[in-house]
């Protein structure tokens, strides 16, 4: 099953190549003929990534490990990971293709979600204060292992690359709602923003 996966992949690799982003991977060379070909490449680098493989290099070990015999032409690691750089270009727009294929926009951007506790009683009086008891409540804060009585800060914030997450929205819920009901809520007012706007 898993190797008629690749096979798929293969060849949906090789139907895109060949319609959209061969303009992505062209050579100057008109003798440039490499007998591993680009699509054998962008398709062993894209189901080593379904692999969980998280480097070229853990990629390249992998199929060539297990797949070795389906790539006899497969190169060294140092002319692959060559040619993996000169297609990041090509690689980029098939991910494109393939998102907008699935009905899913390749612009989309990744949110996380945390949480910090705001402490209005500690552990010890957390079971009989009744300060603000429209907002509070005891809850357990896991990260600081402690029980408390007070209310979350929650953070909705959009993850940038090599750096912070940006807030995106902020809440707070009483000590004892759990992070996926906010993050949930979250996400819907979200969705609504966005439906607004277009």
């Amino acid at each position: 099953m898993r190797e008629l996966q690749f096979i798929e992949l293969y060849c949906t690799v090789c139907h895109h190549y060949s319609n959209t982003i061969v303009v992505e991977a062209q050579r100057l060379s008109n003798n440039f003929c490499p007998k591993f070909t680009d699509e054998e490449c962008i398709a062993t680098y894209i189901w080593g990534i379904a692999n969980q493989k998280q480097t070229v290099k853990g990629t390249y070990d992998f199929i060539n490990e297990f797949y070795g015999n389906w790539f006899p032409n497969l190169p060294s690691y140092q002319a692959y990971n060559y040619r993996i750089c000169y297609l990041a270009e090509a690689i980029r727009l098939l991910s494109s293709v393939l998102l907008c294929g699935i009905g899913l926009d390749p612009s989309h951007t990744d949110h996380v979600i945390d949480s910090m506790p705001i402490v209005v009683a500690s552990a010890k009086r957390s079971g009989r204060a009744k300060a603000a008891s429209e907002l509070c409540s005891k809850g357990y804060c896991s990260s600081k292992d402690m029980w408390y009585y007070g209310v979350k800060l929650h953070i909705f914030a959009r993850c940038n690359h090599k750096s912070m997450p940006t807030p995106a929205m902020m809440t707070v819920s009483n000590a004892s709602t759990h992070d996926i009901t906010v993050a949930n809520l979250l996400i819907k007012v979200k969705r609504k923003n966005e439906d607004f706007r277009r």
